[in-house]
């Protein structure tokens, strides 16, 4: 049996409880976005999510998060030219 603590989109907190069978199923695949099917179900003013099913979600990767800068950019291409010269963002000499 597992138990486990998400967040939902609007950071609030959402416990989850795995039985065997469910878990051994679905697996939790480490960090990353989850969709969880289920039944919620109260207790001692407590609510949990039953899990019947776990699935990890495909995200899309933000490219301003990414190690690699793209060359081909307009962004890129107008604050390396302006480093050149010796410009600053707002318009300085540096």
């Amino acid at each position: 049996m597992n138990f486990a603590t998400f967040t939902d989109y609007n950071g609030d907190f959402l416990d989850s409880v795995h039985f065997p069978n469910i878990a051994s199923q679905f697996p939790f695949r480490g960090k990353g976005l989850y969709k969880i099917q289920g039944r919620v179900s109260e207790e001692f003013g407590f609510y949990t999510v039953e899990a019947s099913a776990l699935y990890k979600v495909a995200m899309v990767p933000d490219p301003r998060y990414t190690d690699t800068i793209s060359r081909s950019s307009d962004n890129y291409s107008k604050s390396s030219q302006s480093m050149k010269r010796g410009i600053n963002q707002t318009n300085t000499a540096v």
